[in-house]
């Protein structure tokens, strides 16, 4: 901690004069522009840009400390050219603003006719910009990935070289981490390998290494000239794995998204210039929080502010200070949601958990078929009825019979994973605080996913889930699986096969007993519904109904050999709940109204379920369903929530202090960034906590010949409402 006295000995420093430098380029040498006034200087913290105003005045006058009239110009050219602004105060101490020179806004006073010549007047105000505003103006359209082995073309680089393309590859896309194990040529690249075993998940530190080695601004010919560097390495985390897209994006708004105040985060820039021109970019996080937030058990934390000060001013007069401390959004806890959660379980007609979803008198219309229309063929025109029979049975009225299924309206939101009805039933969405009762969800609600929370590839079998010890058995990539139907094999009824698979022994020598093996099936869940369509290939539809369909006497008996009514579905559903974290996990204040704050992570964050004796799929060698013995959550992203909840609840939780300073004074121990954490000494401390985030210097100006005033600073901080989660 810095103590911080505004009046050392009651003698505080003033800036007494100010110059304004310019230069094309930013390897040049900085050329000062005489009699230019700076109005102002702010120096900002993101997402917020310094800004500068400069004032200049043409026409025919008379220079500070000249006799001989002489013209002077208007400033052109000055557009886009790097601007310095140096401060000097009475101690010889520098205060230096740098930007870009962006807007040349006039106020055109006519011409002045002086010995018969008119001149040109005006005054001109010229808007510079911080050069951070470079990292908002660059936008990121292309990727370095390394090459670690011969995938793909090889013609496109050597292995272990860098290659570079014209799309922003997004940050651990899909919840799969894509960064190289190995370094790049500047840093950390994204991971060409296929098989993953030189990939790794990218943290948010790792993100900002990236962008700072590879999405600098960049001359015409793709060369970066303006040296940015990354000044503070503690900062940002180096274990989380945000996902986070990046093409057409801004190099300012991923550093806002990682350095976010959600986050406790902030960033600026800074330059220490020499007039010989070697200038260099500091990107400078820091954070908003006193102490270490330990954010999760596995000693990931976010570092505390150490560029603390305390602030005494109790013996300047001149000074004008304000603090406001606001209750109105302090919360008694953050919880922080994800996406609903997904529940994943098996149902089939024995368990009493399926039923048709057709009418049984469009069922009879289906087993008719043409059978009732006058023009039927004759008995003896088997091939002309059996083709009748096929096109009325080809109805769109007629689709769902032997096709569609749904969950029953009675359901009681249990599984006994296709071992029957009187079995032991499970709850496929049990609470939280008692496992063995099912979590009410709303009937008319209860929709069936499209898509399983299982990924392909992996072992999911036994008590992997509850052990934790579920293993990847298959290749890359691990994509959700869609819902799984099994149907007995006629052959062998202990045996089953894959809807979508189970043509593939058709060509095979049938046994004793016609088995039929050559259909195939669709899968599909409609939108919004309790219902799974399977939509029979290569056969007709009832070749799924053995124990429903009444054949008509020109019917194939060695059609219907597989039965729906025996099959098992593993299907999936949203829960009403969400995947959530909180901090704390019960509000520590006890008031009548509890204050709580919500915020929305957004989809990426999940917590799915599998209900006990799930059917995951069979056994390649014995045909035998493959179960889960024990259920249990296949992902859960509740410590993460939890720990953007924490981080959240250090910013909430405190009263907001916000302390305005506004004196003559200048301190080189006070600028963005430093963290007040007390004002006054003895009679007058207090205690803020409170970051500085806007540092402004105004000089006064003026042109009838009087004194002007003397220059002010100020010092403000700020703690303004959270915006949105931004991963």
């Amino acid at each position: 901690m810095t103590i911080v006295r505004l009046n050392p000995a009651n003698q505080p420093r003033r800036v007494i004069e100010h110059k304004v430098y310019k230069k094309a380029t930013f390897a040049g040498q900085w050329t000062e522009v005489e009699d230019c006034h700076c109005d102002f200087a702010t120096w900002s913290c993101a997402p917020n840009v310094s800004q500068a105003r400069l004032y200049w005045r043409y026409g025919m006058g008379l220079r500070p400390g000249e006799s001989a009239w002489q013209q002077v110009f208007r400033e052109t050219g000055l557009d886009r050219y790097y601007i310095m602004i140096e401060m000097t105060d009475d101690e010889g101490l520098r205060l230096q603003w740098h930007g870009t020179c962006e807007i040349n806004a006039q106020n055109i006073a006519g011409a002045a006719s002086i010995g018969g010549i008119r001149r040109p007047s005006g005054r001109q105000h010229l808007t510079c910009y911080g050069l951070e505003q470079m990292l908002y103006d660059h936008r990121i359209v292309d990727s370095t990935w390394k090459k670690e082995s011969s995938v793909g073309d090889t013609s496109l680089a050597d292995t272990g070289a860098d290659v570079t393309i014209d799309r922003a590859i997004t940050f651990n896309a899909g919840g799969v981490g894509n960064k190289s194990k190995a370094d790049g040529t500047d840093g950390p690249v994204f991971t060409g390998d296929l098989d993953g075993t030189q990939a790794e998940e990218w943290s948010s530190r790792d993100i900002i290494e990236y962008l700072v080695a590879y999405q600098m601004p960049r001359d015409w010919n793709g060369t970066q000239r303006i040296p940015f560097r990354l000044a503070e390495e503690n900062l940002p985390p180096d274990k989380d794995q945000p996902i986070l897209k990046q093409h057409g994006r801004s190099t300012g708004e991923l550093f806002d998204a990682i350095f976010n105040r959600h986050r406790l985060m902030s960033w600026f820039v800074d330059v220490r210039s020499e007039l010989t021109g070697k200038d260099t970019i500091n990107i400078w996080p820091f954070s908003f929080n006193d102490q270490r937030i330990a954010l999760d058990s596995g000693g990931q934390a976010l570092p505390p502010n150490t560029y603390t000060r305390t602030v005494i001013f109790d013996d300047y007069p001149g000074i004008d200070a304000s603090l406001k401390v606001s209750t109105l959004d302090a919360v008694d806890q953050v919880i922080v949601t994800g996406s609903r959660r997904r529940n994943c379980f098996t149902i089939c007609k024995i368990d009493d958990t399926l039923e048709a979803a057709w009418k049984s008198t469009l069922e009879t219309e289906y087993e008719e078929g043409a059978s009732k229309a006058t023009d039927y063929p004759a008995v003896g025109e088997k091939a002309a009825r059996q083709r009748r029979d096929k096109e009325a049975r080809s109805a769109d009225r007629l689709a769902n019979v032997y096709s569609r299924f749904r969950i029953p309206d009675d359901w009681d939101q249990k599984s006994y994973g296709g071992l029957g009805a009187s079995g032991t039933a499970y709850p496929v969405n049990p609470k939280d605080n008692k496992p063995a009762d099912a979590y009410p969800l709303y009937p008319r609600e209860i929709f069936l996913l499209p898509k399983l929370p299982l990924l392909s590839g992996m072992d999911y079998s036994g008590n992997n889930i509850q052990n934790n010890t579920v293993s990847a058995v298959g290749d890359p990539p691990h994509e959700e699986l869609p819902p799984i139907v099994l149907f007995q094999l006629p052959e062998d009824y202990t045996r089953y096969a894959h809807a979508e698979t189970i043509g593939q022994t058709a060509d095979m020598e049938d046994s004793e007993e016609t088995t039929n093996r050559k259909w195939s099936a669709r899968i599909t869940v409609p939108p919004r519904s309790r219902t799974i369509v399977v939509k029979v290939n290569g056969q007709p539809q009832h070749a799924i109904a053995k124990d429903d369909f009444t054949r008509l006497s020109t019917d194939d008996p060695n059609v219907d050999r597989c039965d729906w009514q025996d099959a098992l579905f593993t299907v999936a559903m949203e829960d009403d709940r969400f995947c959530e974290g909180r901090y704390p996990s019960d509000p520590v204040a006890k008031t009548d109204a509890v204050r709580l704050l919500r915020i929305d992570a957004g989809p990426d964050y999940k917590l799915d379920y599998v209900a006990t004796k799930t059917v995951l799929g069979i056994t390649p060698n014995t045909g035998k369903p493959i179960r889960t013995d024990t259920g249990g959550f296949i992902r859960d992203d509740r410590d993460a929530l939890k720990a953007l909840a924490t981080l959240a609840y250090q910013w909430y939780s405190k009263p907001r202090a916000s302390l305005v300073l506004d004196c003559t004074a200048i301190n080189h121990d006070l600028m963005r960034g430093d963290l007040i954490d007390k004002i006054g000494e003895n009679e007058t401390e207090q205690t803020i906590n409170s970051v500085i985030t806007e540092v402004t210097v105004t000089i006064p100006r003026t042109e009838d010949g009087s004194p002007p005033e003397p220059p002010r600073i100020k010092y403000q901080t700020a703690f303004g409402e959270l915006d949105p989660l931004r991963f």
